[in-house]
């Protein structure tokens, strides 16, 4: 990166998009401008200043950085509980909740379920083909030694 530079601001004059939370700051609020040059690529945005501190915060605690670094919309539904503990501002403006991670939980554990239990009727169907297989070759090698009439 060429530069990265950070301009804090006490109350924006026009609504924008937070990069990290993917939500509206509103006029009167406070936010963080931020702007920079990577691999050559001008990039400007704003956050809310709370949103900038968990992206940096959960990129720190996964040691990301540079082109792994990842953007606080971005992370998945497993680190909900660090945010909504950490950041529970944050989690609520993004609408990471406890219920809900606790619903997706529920669903993946379901469809793991689900999984192995197609996996297991899939394994059955092919030991079942597989036996079957080699009941036609043993009765096939039988025929083929009986003599001809």
């Amino acid at each position: 990166m060429s530069f990265y530079r950070e301009t804090q601001v006490k109350s924006v004059r026009k609504a924008r998009q937070c990069l990290g939370c993917q939500r509206r700051i509103e006029v009167g609020q406070p936010a963080l401008n931020c702007s920079g040059n990577w691999d050559g690529d001008f990039w400007a945005g704003t956050y809310h200043t709370d949103c900038r501190d968990a992206e940096v915060a959960h990129n720190k605690e996964c040691g990301s950085f540079g082109n792994e670094w990842q953007a606080l919309h971005e992370i998945e539904w497993d680190a909900w509980p660090w945010l909504i503990e950490a950041f529970p501002t944050v989690a609520a403006r993004m609408n990471a909740t406890t219920e809900r991670y606790n619903k997706i939980q529920e669903e993946q554990r379901r469809c793991r379920e689900a999984f192995a239990a197609r996996m297991n009727a899939t394994t059955e169907r092919y030991n079942k083909i597989q036996e079957e297989q080699r009941r036609c070759r043993e009765a096939f090698a039988a025929a083929r030694k009986e003599p001809h009439p």
